[in-house]
């Protein structure tokens, strides 16, 4: 048998061992090598044939390559973009109710009938919700930057009326309806609920009020769409800036009627003597929470950590309202801290050791878990009625660690998520702090530091 040889002692094709394969192809040229039969059979060479048009590029790569198929969320939503881009907002609202609310494909375009044939077939429950989502944010987003408030409201109007439109009682239009109902009742359609005008079908709650705690929330959370983060900050900064000028503008006017023959309403819970007492605590105190703040971290050089706790803790509670009442209290989160750090003397004491410090201690004040243990700060200064105390505290942290402050709004979130289904007069306790620490950040933190930032 006879032995190959490796590769590398093959000898070169020459001109002369390609003229000795030479036969003649199919269209009866000569002296064609078998290189180029091969060649030719794998399409890597043009047909040389005569009458063909060699000269002809060929066509790229890239188009002979399957192209990629395009989901219906995303058919559904590229449409709206081009819509809003493109239509009046009136007309947006139009088609949104054509094709979610009540769906008519006689008011539909072609591209929405076939997604809407392909969510159906492949009951795409999620895809739809998440691409109804995308669409109401994008709807309110363009609706804040064209300054036009009330396209906001009829839009969430159509989705908590959901229930009663109809359409040309299709599967398509039960379905759609059916799954959007089931939106509707989620904690998360919430936001939709403050934006829609009250009715008999849409009821306030107590805790519509704090809606801004989610809103900044789902700014911050990455798994909300690009569209609802940017239109969820935009709201969060139209609810904010609207209290905080009506606050303002109560405690300047005291209620009384303006020079433009406006009456300011108290936007709080809170009566008037204690509104009054929090804004000379806050805002007329000589030295200012923020002054102490930065005073406190320009000595923080001189101490190693486990000198600076105690420290900490002194500028926690210094010029607090109830002295005798919050005893217990500075030996409470100083034996805290230590729990947390037992290696102190070891830890390089910087500004990333005290924002993660605060951090803890923003979880530790605010956990609703521990409103079951009556020996923890929370339920304790919860049943003595110390709104203020605690309100301090949290804003003195996030002075001294700004980066906190997102910490501290989704942990507000969080506590208000646990209580906000229970009845009203069973959470009175919870109101109580909720309006104070509202008016303290909003009379302190206004710097835009303060405003959530969407993740990058």
């Amino acid at each position: 048998m006879e032995q190959l040889l490796p590769l590398n002692q093959l000898p070169p094709i020459t001109s002369k061992s390609a003229r000795r394969s030479a036969k003649t192809d199919p269209s009866g040229r000569a002296n064609v090598s078998l290189e180029e039969t091969v060649l030719q059979s794998t399409g890597m060479l043009p047909d040389m044939t005569s009458g063909r048009d060699f000269e002809h590029p060929l066509a790229p790569v890239e188009s002979l390559l399957p192209k990629p198929e395009i989901s219906p969320e995303q058919v559904v939503f590229d449409c709206f973009v081009q819509t809003l881009q493109t239509a009046p907002l009136d007309d947006c609202l139009g088609l949104f109710q054509a094709f979610f609310v009540g769906y008519d494909a006689s008011q539909c375009p072609e591209s929405l009938q076939q997604a809407s044939y392909q969510l159906i077939i492949a009951n795409r429950r999620t895809g739809f919700i998440a691409v109804l989502k995308r669409c109401c944010y994008l709807f309110i987003e363009t609706c804040l930057n064209q300054e036009s408030i009330q396209h906001i409201a009829k839009l969430a109007h159509l989705l908590l009326t959901s229930t009663s439109q109809t359409g040309d009682g299709s599967l398509t239009t039960e379905r759609f309806q059916d799954w959007l109902r089931g939106f509707v009742q989620t904690e998360e359609c919430r936001v939709f609920r403050v934006l829609a005008p009250p009715s008999e079908t849409n009821q306030r709650t107590w805790g519509d009020r704090y809606v801004g705690f989610m809103l900044f929330a789902q700014v911050t959370n990455p798994q909300s769409s690009p569209e609802q983060q940017r239109a969820s900050k935009l709201l969060y900064q139209l609810f904010n800036n609207r209290y905080r000028y009506r606050l303002v503008m109560y405690l300047s006017t005291k209620g009384k009627m303006t020079a433009t023959g406006e009456s300011i309403k108290n936007p709080t819970l809170i009566e008037d003597v204690a509104l009054n007492l929090i804004h000379r605590l806050v805002v007329k105190k000589k030295p200012s929470y923020p002054d102490i703040a930065t005073q406190f971290l320009a000595q923080t050089d001189d101490h190693t950590f486990a000198t600076w706790q105690p420290y900490f803790v002194d500028y926690l509670f210094c010029a607090m309202t109830s002295p005798r009442r919050l005893k217990w209290l500075p030996d409470k989160v100083l034996q805290h801290l230590r729990q947390c750090y037992p290696e102190g003397d070891s830890i390089t004491l910087n500004q990333a050791l005290i924002n993660d410090v605060c951090r803890n201690l923003i979880h530790y004040l605010l956990d609703p878990e521990h409103l079951q243990d009556l020996s923890h700060p929370l339920p304790v200064l919860m049943i003595q009625r110390e709104y203020l105390t605690l309100s301090i505290l949290l804003l003195k942290l996030v002075l001294v660690a700004p980066e906190t402050y997102g910490e501290l709004v989704q942990a507000l979130n969080l506590l208000l998520g646990q209580y906000q289904d229970q009845p009203k007069e069973e959470c009175q306790w919870l109101m109580g702090f909720f309006e104070t620490v509202q008016v303290i950040l909003a009379l302190v933190l206004t710097a835009p530091q303060y405003c959530p930032t969407v993740p990058g």
